[in-house]
């Protein structure tokens, strides 16, 4: 597991370990719509594919040009486009752009139910990832296991809350028939849902 914080530079370039595991993430949760999408035998497989690699495109360049948005003058100096990237919110707003385009498509073309629960496994795929590969410290905890720091024990949240995704993601696969519709997705923002509110008086 890394710090939040913690990056590379490359040359002129800066890589933030958040940037990586966010496409770590993406990929991963790529790849597991891909493996359901096979497995259920959707007829509209590459269609959907295809649409969340536009999504994809969609939230990088939003992620990517968010601080120009914010701030046109730093568009003046065009070696600026090489330094930013992200910021507050950016991830918040291209998550929301991609997510947007990919419901547009899958509405418009009335995708069966394989394919929106497709998106919702690959949705907690990523999250268990994501979650499993960057730090969150919470409130100073009682035990001695956990985070230390300035010998001070916190509270591992992202650990809790990886393991409940993991929980979330087989009750869904395993509990939930495939066929029932829409049941696998609703099962899965439910328990998203749950495993945030549980976690949450142990977050900072």
């Amino acid at each position: 597991m890394f710090d939040p914080l913690k990056s590379w530079s490359v040359g002129p370039f800066t890589l933030s370990i958040e940037m990586l595991v966010l496409l770590l993430a993406v990929g991963v949760g790529y790849a597991a719509m891909n493996l359901y999408l096979n497995r259920m035998k959707v007829k509209e497989r590459e269609e959907v594919l295809d649409a969340v690699m536009v999504s994809i495109v969609i939230g990088v360049i939003l992620y990517k040009f968010w601080p120009f948005i914010q701030q046109p003058g730093l568009l003046t100096e065009p070696r600026n486009l090489l330094f930013y990237a992200g910021g507050p919110f950016a991830f918040l707003v291209s998550s929301f752009g991609g997510i947007i385009y990919f419901l547009i498509q899958g509405i418009r073309k009335k995708w069966s139910h394989h394919a929106w629960d497709s998106a919702s496994v690959a949705t907690v795929s990523a999250l268990v990832v994501s979650t499993l590969s960057i730090k969150k410290y919470g409130v100073i905890s009682p035990f001695t296991m956990g985070y230390q720091l300035d010998d001070i024990v916190y509270h591992p949240v992202n650990l809790y809350e990886s393991w409940l995704f993991i929980f979330v993601l087989l009750g869904a696969l395993i509990l939930v028939p495939a066929k029932k519709k829409f049941g696998r997705s609703v099962f899965i923002i439910i328990g998203i849902s749950v495993s945030l509110y549980l976690v949450s008086p142990f977050g900072v």
